[in-house]
């Protein structure tokens, strides 16, 4: 889903992705075509596209695996079999922060999930994770990332809401 600018022709500001999983959130997917070159063969789901793309040459594996990992335990540990929705990403480009795009955004998804009446599950970092909880997303686990760079991974949910309550 995308936010786009009416003052700048069109021009997209905020992006996000988004899955649902309706039962089994770590079984595989088979890949085909162009697109089985970039995942891995397994095409393990457990944390979205991050477990399913193969990593760059260049990757910091001590940075990146902890992350992958800890998303992919803690979104089997927490979500286990109920159907929800695993956001992937939500981003806006520099110019359009504080603007409200990834808030609406993130108020799509909420729509989405509270009519089926499904959680949410996002992971996120130090850099964004009160935006998330200013939109009634709640903290479960936290991982201090390795590299003592202070960086720190947040795991939040969402549980859906009544049409008379607010987000």
């Amino acid at each position: 889903m995308v936010v786009t600018s009416e003052t700048s022709n069109g021009a997209i500001v905020a992006m996000g992705r988004w899955r649902y999983y309706p039962e089994l959130p770590h079984q595989p997917i088979a890949v085909d075509g162009p697109a089985a070159n970039l995942a891995r063969s397994d095409g393990d789901l457990s944390a979205g596209s991050w477990t399913l793309l193969k990593t760059c040459p260049d990757t910091d594996s001590e940075l990146y695996d902890p992350m992958a990992v800890f998303m992919a335990e803690t979104h089997t540990s927490l979500m286990g079999n109920r159907p929800h929705y695993l956001i992937e990403l939500v981003g806006t480009v520099h110019e359009a922060q504080g603007m409200g795009a990834g808030r609406l955004l993130l108020q799509e998804i909420n729509r989405m999930a509270d009519q089926l009446g499904v959680e949410i599950f996002v992971e996120t970092n130090n850099i964004v994770v009160k935006f998330y909880e200013k939109i009634g997303y709640e903290i479960q686990e936290r991982l201090m990332m390795p590299g003592g760079l202070g960086y720190e991974e947040f795991i939040l949910t969402r549980s859906p809401r009544s049409k008379d309550q607010k987000y």
